[in-house]
């Protein structure tokens, strides 16, 4: 119970400072990935005449335009039913966009826009036609993932009334290979003839689009209130205040750059150690305090 507890500060600490760099630059930056597209059609119901990037890309529209008329800043990395590739992001220099590249290239869009968060919006398929729900996927290293995740399934169990096949960690290209917290959510099973019925219902769609924009708004909302500090190398020895009386070690972590603390997050927990926050050139007095309190 404590080693979850401190776990929880660590993750906190990460939190805080994700905040405070899309505080910094204005609104969060969304980006959005509607999954396969152009030569990819991904799940086809030839019965239902359905494929799922079409399906992908319409929910994936609906949600930029939520942020959009709430003043958030969005990258997409497709906006129309077209493959996502580079010539930049020819991995093996043989000249062709293959499949690893094209899933290079969406990672590459988010980086690069130095989004928040990245969203990947996929449907299901399974041989049975029975199958059904909706899942919400996160890397097993981001502890932020998995708290968007959460906030998100809890969403869309809450507003489509679908069956909750739960929150689950992947080793997915996209998860693996952004620098912020992505989650891919599977917003149905296109081989159901029940959902795959729902997915062609554009009420429907628009429906996943307002959960999945529901639980982004929660885990964005997080009430920073509660934690005392004038800034967020302060807010990070509060934390750590919190949690340690002493540790034998300690994560330093840029606190001018969001990706630095995202990624001791998880070694930081692994060695249950906290988590604090530095200037490039200097060590902030607040912190080195800390560090001697924690000896």
């Amino acid at each position: 119970m404590m080693k979850e507890r401190k776990g929880k500060l660590i993750v906190l600490t990460a939190f805080i400072l994700l905040l405070s760099a899309a505080i910094a630059v204005g609104r969060p930056i969304i980006a959005i990935d509607p999954g396969h597209g152009g030569s990819d059609p991904g799940a086809v119901n030839n019965t239902l005449n359905i494929k799922e990037k079409d399906i992908n890309l319409d929910i994936a529209l609906r949600l930029r335009d939520l942020f959009l008329n709430d003043n958030y800043e969005v990258v997409m990395t497709r906006e129309d039913d077209s493959d996502v590739n580079s010539p930049a992001t020819d991995r093996d220099g043989d000249g062709d966009i293959d499949h690893a590249d094209e899933l290079q290239a969406r990672c590459d869009i988010a980086n690069e826009a130095k989004a928040t968060i990245f969203i990947s919006i996929h449907n299901n398929w399974f041989s049975s036609p029975a199958a059904k729900g909706v899942e919400t996927y996160h890397h097993p290293g981001s502890p932020l993932g998995e708290m968007l995740a959460e906030e998100v399934q809890e969403e869309m169990i809450k507003k489509l009334g679908a069956v909750d096949r739960g929150v689950k960690s992947a080793y997915f290209y996209v998860l693996s290979h952004t620098t912020m917290p992505a989650i891919l959510v599977e917003c149905g099973f296109v081989s159901s003839s029940e959902e795959g019925q729902k997915l062609k219902d554009p009420a429907y769609r628009q429906k996943i689009a307002e959960a999945i924009f529901a639980g982004v708004e929660k885990f964005l909302s997080f009430d920073l209130k509660r934690i005392a500090g004038n800034n967020r190398y302060e807010t990070a020895v509060e934390i750590s205040k919190k949690g340690w009386s002493s540790s034998d070690s300690v994560f330093l972590a840029s606190g001018e750059s969001y990706p630095d603390a995202l990624a001791a997050s998880p070694r930081a927990y692994q060695e249950n150690a906290p988590l604090l926050l530095t200037k490039k050139d200097s060590l902030p007095e607040v912190v080195l305090l800390e560090l001697q309190r924690l000896q």
